[in-house]
């Protein structure tokens, strides 16, 4: 009896639903409404059959979240449905500690990807590496699971056990690798700065938390300190930032922009959604900008290098980006679950869609390691050269970059050495 009402009142909770929307959208055909209500019976009628004849009792919760997840599991790969534990796990992700193994994930074409491994924590003392592609966590296959089922199974008490196998391209060949890890709080770093050249600052985000954009704000000021109160050019380093937050990376934007927009948002028919603008008080780094990225740079560094690069405020260096440009929100459920829900796409201040497309960067810059120059010959070492009747020559007013060995970022600083010295041309 008890299940034989579970059904209706699972019939009628259902219906009840299909009406509010109908009656939020009139604009929806009549027939489609009647092909819902159709298939919304027989969903009835089986499970009424399962709870009444199959040969083993069955976990109701378990089944209604089952029908739920497979509801929203023919919607797009960013859509899901969480049980509680996977929405509590989505939840802490968006902090700067949790306990896990440090990595991001991300869809990719033939399977998950690891996005990031971030330093310090358990992947990255055991060697996982971008890039890898996961197939099993605890020996069950994860290829048809979401991404938050995913970061769910990784996550788990401090010092418990859990076991990866990748695939890892070696350019060469494809090789499967297991690694056995052991869970443990991983303080995430989110923002970087250095100053490998003097007077030009480079910041690595590696993602869009909780405060990202306070704490770049008080790197960029600072590395304004640190060379002296002039800072004559910066890199922002997006390069694997696989996004985040979406308020983060508006108020990350706004820190380089005095005014206009920033991103919006269209919904469903393309209605008009949201639009954010910079604010001129908001406005932290006014001098030469350069934004690196990669095909791991997604979401929300697309929105940043995306506003960036259609103000003219930025040059946007490196690889095509990775191409994510939908925005998700977050539903409370009732029993403490919850649904990640695709529910507009993101456009740049010229309107255009990220989705699939991605951005591609003013200047193509490959990754990889630069490689070693041969020692030049000059006059001066010859040794039976004349010598200048001026004396020593005075010390070259240039900036080294011989340290660094990071192809973008080096072609990034000498972007911004080389406007730095034709702006100081013009000013003689």
């Amino acid at each position: 009896m008890r299940r034989t009402q579970l059904a209706l009142l699972l019939a009628l909770t259902l219906a009840t639903g299909f009406v509010a929307g109908a009656l939020l959208a009139p604009s929806s055909p009549a027939h489609a409404r009647t092909e819902a209500y159709t298939q919304l019976g027989v969903f009835s009628e089986v499970l009424a059959h399962v709870q009444r004849s199959y040969v083993h009792d069955v976990d109701e919760t378990a089944l209604m979240r089952g029908a739920v997840r497979g509801l929203v599991g023919e919607l797009d790969a960013h859509s899901a449905y969480l049980d509680p534990d996977a929405y509590r796990a989505l939840q802490d992700d968006n902090r700067n500690a949790y306990v896990g193994v440090g990595i991001e994930i991300q869809p990719g074409e033939f399977g998950v990807v690891i996005g990031q491994v971030f330093r310090g924590g358990p992947a990255h003392g055991a060697g996982l590496q971008p890039g890898d592609i996961i197939h099993r966590v605890d020996g069950e296959e994860v290829r048809d699971a979401s991404l938050p089922e995913i970061v769910q199974r990784l996550r788990g008490e401090r010092g418990t056990a859990v076991s990866l196998q990748v695939e890892r391209d070696t350019g060469e060949h494809t090789e499967l690798l297991p690694f056995d890890l052991v869970r443990d709080v991983v303080e995430r770093q989110i923002v970087h700065a250095s100053m490998p050249v003097d007077g030009f600052g480079h910041i690595r985000l590696v993602g869009f938390r909780q405060r990202t954009s306070e704490q770049l704000r008080d790197a960029i000021a600072g590395l304004e300190r640190d060379a002296g109160g002039s800072l004559r050019g910066l890199v922002l380093d997006l390069r694997g930032n696989t996004g985040g937050l979406l308020r983060e990376s508006i108020r990350v934007a706004d820190l380089f922009l005095d005014d206009g927009e920033i991103v919006s948002t269209r919904g469903r028919h393309q209605a008009p959604g949201d639009q954010w603008r910079a604010r001129r008080t908001n406005t932290a780094y006014r001098a030469p900008l350069v934004v690196l990225v990669d095909d791991r740079s997604a979401s929300a560094s697309e929105i940043v290098a995306g506003a960036l690069q259609d103000h003219g405020r930025a040059v946007i260096m490196g690889q095509q980006t990775y191409g994510k440009g939908s925005v998700q929100s977050l539903f409370d459920l009732g029993d403490g679950s919850g649904l990640k829900l695709t529910v507009s796409l993101y456009y740049t201040p010229r309107g255009r869609s990220i989705q699939q497309h991605g951005i591609s960067p003013d200047i193509l810059v490959e990754a990889g390691e630069v490689e070693p120059v041969a020692r030049t010959s000059r006059e001066s070492r010859n040794q039976r050269s004349l010598a200048n009747p001026d004396g020593d020559p005075p010390p070259p007013d240039s900036a080294s970059l011989d340290a660094v060995t990071d192809r973008p970022l080096r072609s990034a600083l000498e972007q911004l050495h080389a406007f730095d010295v034709f702006q100081r041309a013009q000013a003689r």
